[in-house]
């Protein structure tokens, strides 16, 4: 995702450029790679929620306020939405040459990074603040199965 970020100018330069007839000047890899890494994005946030359904989420320590818990549930509703939303207007604006969906794609783009810094600063908070395990799973599914240690309790 971070790449999708870093390539939207050169992005919106090589799109500009397409729509205008000027296919030499649009840097194609650029704009092949942002797509093709969006739809990537999409199979992966599809696969992420597959998981969440059928096999569940870490449980909460219990030591977060019941506000960071709405609020931490409240910012994966919208960071899955937004991953969705911008990855279908992507590709009915590049594949299906949707011209509207292009005003929502760009429009979404910074919500989407506002609530990606949230997720990433409230991982960083349940561990270094609270120290919770929740970065840990996070990182590694596989240590859901974990034992409590004393002071996590």
């Amino acid at each position: 995702m971070i790449y999708l970020f870093v390539a939207h100018d050169g992005m919106q330069t090589a799109w500009t450029a397409m729509q205008a007839g000027d296919g030499e000047a649009a840097n194609l890899f650029v704009a092949q790679a942002h797509v093709w890494g969006g739809i990537v994005v999409l199979f992966l946030a599809a696969w992420r929620l597959y998981l969440r359904f059928y096999r569940g989420v870490p449980e909460v320590s219990g030591k977060e306020p019941v506000l960071l818990r709405f609020l931490a549930g409240f910012t994966h509703v919208v960071l899955y939405g937004l991953i969705i939303v911008l990855s279908l207007t992507g590709i009915a604006t590049w594949f299906g040459d949707v011209s509207f969906t292009i005003v929502i794609h760009d429009a979404l783009k910074l919500p989407l990074f506002a609530f990606f810094l949230l997720h990433v600063i409230g991982a960083l908070y349940q561990h270094f603040w609270l120290r919770t395990r929740v970065l840990v799973q996070m990182m590694r599914p596989a240590t859901r199965e974990y034992t409590i240690q004393e002071n996590d309790k």
